[in-house]
């Protein structure tokens, strides 16, 4: 006999959801990458701002997020609302690409699946629409979410997942370890927070399992040869 044989169950992806509106991220306000700090959530998150300090927004909350006339955005996506999502400096990552917001994943790589924001108004309320600029892959991948009409967009809540259809087919971040948001260049208008994501570790091929299976059985093997 060779010995046992090692074996790996093969488990369902579970996607990991972090809420920025939570209390727990108001440790955010007032730090910067300027000041050579950052914030690392408990889930292995950090938080990296450029061109200014990050802010909660809990005080914006009462008439965005959380405020009566956006109660369907709480019962219908789950967002805690404490706080109005994650800016910089005066609440929102502002247009222009000047501000950049960088969530750095610690326990990488990670496939993200929908990245939730707020205050991203569509055309309605903001002329053409507003703009958020997601980028990863050190900028060679970017996506350009388009806030449009749509029933939850009461307060900016407007979701970009893996299904969302945009100029590059729809969000297809797998295998990454960060990814910035930014403001839109082509108008003087765009800005937006960033409210929850939804991602999941990059899971361990398969072969690696096989691998690590037959590599045992040899060195199982060896040792009953030597004996």
């Amino acid at each position: 006999m060779i010995g046992a044989m090692f074996l790996a169950p093969v488990s369902a992806v579970h996607a990991d959801i972090v809420d920025f509106t939570k209390l727990e991220w108001n440790e955010v306000n007032g730090i910067s990458d300027s000041l050579g700090t950052v914030v690392t959530g408990s889930t292995g998150i950090r938080l990296t701002s450029s061109l200014g300090a990050m802010t909660f927004n809990i005080g914006d909350a009462a008439t965005g997020c959380g405020s009566g006339g956006n109660a369907n955005i709480e019962s219908a996506t789950g967002l805690d609302c404490t706080g109005d999502g994650i800016g910089i400096v005066d609440d929102e990552i502002t247009q222009g690409g000047n501000q950049i917001l960088t969530v750095t994943f610690d326990n990488g790589p990670v496939n993200v699946h929908a990245i939730h924001l707020l205050d991203l108004f569509s055309p309605v309320t903001e002329r053409t629409g507003e703009i958020a600029v997601i980028k990863w892959n050190s900028g060679l991948n970017e996506f350009e979410a388009h806030a449009m009409d749509g029933p939850f967009n009461v307060g900016g809540y407007w979701e970009v997942n893996e299904g969302t259809s945009d100029y590059d087919g729809g969000l297809l971040m797998a295998g990454i370890t960060s990814f910035t948001l930014e403001g839109s260049a082509d108008d003087g208008f765009s800005d937006y927070a960033l409210a929850r994501i939804e991602y999941s570790a990059v899971p361990i091929p398969a072969a690696f399992w096989m691998f690590g299976t037959a590599l045992i059985g040899f060195v199982a093997m060896s040792r009953r040869t030597k004996v």
